[in-house]
């Protein structure tokens, strides 16, 4: 993009400020990404947390946090996105679509709750169609549409309706949970020990080259070097007992892990690797203090640029927080890394107030740190 475009940005957006142009060779590109920079606000932290918070990030930075995939994963729906998964590579499309279009409370749309309640009640679908604003798009819309066209003889043809990288979604989704188990179930069984026939990498930013951890060169290898496999075709799996965990858990839901592609090639998984302990980099943190749950603060990028100063710096405000700034590796979660840091100290926190959990990929997250913590694990383990 070259540096014209963007000239006229600041006079004509409030929100973005742009600047520091500079011309390169090569564009970025997809999957250049190397990791995410986070900032994150934790509000009222207790006295004994704040005595003791050197020696909990460093212990946080030593040992890092196990690399859970986090909640974003698994979807909102009362019927978790990997349910859809599991019905996709057992090829029950049938169900697929019925888990697709279940009715949920909990969706925040009144007319999409209306529709599915009345796809759920009628299975009219000229009727549901008929009566919903032309524009109006969602996966569940979508579906419904490819159902009209395709009709119950070509179910595979209704969920092609459905843009593929959503239907990758669902999938990834499957995996990321068989993935969340088996470490957990690694971690009750050995812990964080090196085991002779694990998987590990010798480039943190390259996960494609695999190895076998063997009695010659285990003990050169460190514990961020060893990666589990997310299920698939084109994978290896580790040569102990962990491979017939993999087995089983698939077996229970109808999936032969040696059978993983299909004719239908949208629904084969290739599989991959991904880090079983990730440490945080760059760690820096500080102690604010303010007096209400409505100041922040969090400075912006242009904040510091002009020198804006949020005055949360006298010990007689109310309240202490902590500013904890760190980064992680792409696809890993601040969530899953807060929670180490937490998770071990969630008797001493005390939360007076009410917080909303933001997307990983922002730069701020406050964290409602008891209520997080159950939901991750009602979920993980």
């Amino acid at each position: 993009v070259l540096p014209n475009k963007f000239k006229n940005i600041n006079q004509r957006l409030s929100s973005v400020k742009v600047g520091n142009f500079q011309l390169c060779e090569i564009p970025l590109r997809l999957g250049q990404l190397q990791g995410n920079r986070f900032e994150i606000f934790i509000r009222n932290i207790s006295i004994e947390f704040n005595e003791n918070i050197q020696i909990y990030v460093n212990n946080w930075i030593e040992k890092g946090f196990i690399n859970y995939f986090g909640l974003q994963r698994f979807g909102s729906r009362t019927l978790a996105t990997q349910t859809v998964g599991k019905y996709l590579l057992q090829h029950d499309w049938s169900q697929a679509i019925n888990a697709i279009l279940a009715y949920d409370e909990t969706i925040t749309q009144e007319w999409l709750r209306n529709l599915l309640n009345q796809w759920n009640k009628t299975h009219d679908i000229k009727t549901i169609l008929d009566g919903t604003i032309p524009y109006r798009r969602s996966i569940e819309v979508d579906l419904l549409r490819g159902l009209q066209k395709h009709g119950q003889t070509n179910l595979i043809g209704a969920l092609s309706s459905i843009p593929r990288n959503t239907r990758l979604l669902y999938l990834h989704a499957y995996q990321s949970m068989i993935w969340n188990k088996i470490v957990s179930k690694r971690l009750i069984t050995y812990g964080t020990e090196i085991l002779i026939g694990d998987l590990y990498i010798n480039d943190i930013n390259n996960d494609t080259n695999v190895f076998y951890v063997t009695e010659n060169n285990r003990n050169n290898i460190k514990i961020e070097q060893i990666v589990l496999p997310l299920p698939g075709y084109d994978i290896k799996y580790p040569l102990n007992d962990i491979h017939s965990w993999y087995k089983d858990l698939l077996n229970e839901d109808g999936i032969n892990i040696d059978q993983m592609k299909y004719q239908v090639k949208d629904y084969s998984l290739p599989g991959n690797y991904r880090q079983f302990i990730v440490r945080p980099g760059q760690v820096d943190y500080r102690i604010v203090y303010y007096d209400n749950m409505n100041d922040d603060p969090l400075q912006s990028d242009y904040d510091r640029l002009i020198n804006h100063d949020n005055n949360l710096k006298s010990e007689l405000n109310k309240y202490k927080g902590l500013i904890l700034a760190f980064s992680l590796p792409k696809s890993s979660y601040a969530t899953m890394a807060l929670r180490e840091i937490l998770h071990r100290n969630e008797s001493k926190l005390q939360t007076h107030h009410q917080q909303d959990e933001q997307s990983s990929l922002t730069n701020e997250t406050t964290i409602n740190q008891e209520e997080e913590i159950e939901e991750i694990e009602d979920v993980i383990l």
